[in-house]
């Protein structure tokens, strides 16, 4: 059974941001795409430098945005196939211990840290709706 943690975000008092840029991505679509997806990659780089737990490097390696093919969404996210070599009896999953290392606050890091992409996530927020509106309207000359 795969690991998965999924979890949605919403932030009170950006409305307005936040109809700005459904305005923007609905006269600008591919623009709002393309500026959503940049806007998570400068979380994920963030989360990668300064926060993902590293002992050999498999779970940095396995971060990833994955931009939604039908709909204005990305998912940010470790494991995968840069974890492959991890699959044991113990762990029938491909950097399975993702999940654990980023929720586990006991453990002791020589580099890195639990909650390694809720923290970067955080920190973008309240910035985020504002970034991303600015990318679009800087792209389309707006």
């Amino acid at each position: 059974m795969a690991n998965k943690l999924d979890i949605t975000f919403r932030i009170k008092g950006l409305d307005k941001a936040e109809a700005e840029i459904q305005r923007l991505a609905k006269k600008y679509p591919e623009a709002a795409r393309r500026a959503l997806y940049r806007n998570a990659e400068f979380i994920m780089t963030d989360s990668k430098q300064n926060y993902v737990p590293v002992d050999e490097g498999q779970l940095r390696a396995s971060g990833h945005v994955v931009m939604d093919a039908t709909k204005l969404e990305v998912t940010l996210g470790f494991g995968g196939p840069a974890g492959i070599g991890n699959v044991s009896d113990s762990n029938d999953e491909t950097v399975g211990y993702a999940i654990v290392q980023h929720e586990v606050d006991s453990y002791e890091h020589t580099v890195g840290e639990d909650k390694y992409l809720e923290k970067p996530l955080m920190a973008a927020l309240p910035r985020l709706a504002g970034d991303i509106g600015r990318d679009i309207k800087e792209e389309v000359g707006g």
